[in-house]
């Protein structure tokens, strides 16, 4: 798996360093065993939860909406944007789509949905602002209240914005930026995952 040797080879330049996670370990590839095992028993990491973590959760619990998939079979939303695909790599078995039952408790029954669950959504030093989507760039980035009226934002649908955020100015030059208000870099995995290594003093 590509990415996995470019964190191993990082961890060896430089194993004093604290690993993120930006999200998006699942879907869309092979490997997401090999990924997944080695992220979690990585010392010294924080592993921020990507939009596919969720989607999987939502599946899990029976969350998922049904659409048209790209053969014009009707599937959940995460089986139909690579969840076949991990479910293959992580439970070493085949599904079809009469599995969905089964998948689902599978899922439930596994590791991954309490870790998956457990995971942060954000993640902040002094100087650095790490997260999947996005957050409102403003002095109050992380006061869902204070965002501006044309954002429909409530506690409780939050974390969902700052997993799905697709504004533009998070991915002009796909750079990480500077907030000019709280003065932070921030930088944000979608569309990509990313994988981030900062020293303690940043």
């Amino acid at each position: 798996v590509h990415t996995l040797a470019l964190i191993k080879n990082a961890r060896k330049k430089y194993p004093l360093f604290t690993l993120i996670g930006g999200g998006d370990y699942i879907d869309g590839h092979r490997g997401a065993y090999e990924v997944l095992q080695y992220l979690k028993n990585s010392k010294n990491a924080v592993l921020l939860k990507g939009n596919h973590e969720q989607l999987m959760l939502d599946f899990a619990d029976g969350l998922d909406e049904p659409v048209t998939g790209f053969i014009n079979s009707i599937s959940p939303i995460w089986w139909a944007n690579g969840g076949k695909i991990t479910l293959t790599d992580l439970f070493h078995q085949r599904f079809n789509d009469a599995s969905w039952a089964k998948a689902a408790d599978l899922i439930k029954k596994s590791p991954y949905y309490d870790w998956f669950k457990s995971m942060p959504v954000m993640y902040e030093t002094p100087h650095l602002i790490f997260v999947h989507g996005g957050i409102h760039p403003d002095a109050n980035y992380n006061n869902p209240r204070a965002y501006p009226s044309g954002i429909d934002l409530s506690d409780d649908n939050y974390n969902t914005y700052r997993l799905w955020a697709r504004e533009e100015y998070w991915y002009r030059d796909r750079q990480p930026i500077i907030d000019q208000e709280t003065g932070q870099r921030v930088h944000f995995a979608y569309p990509n995952s990313q994988i981030h290594y900062f020293a303690h003093n940043q």
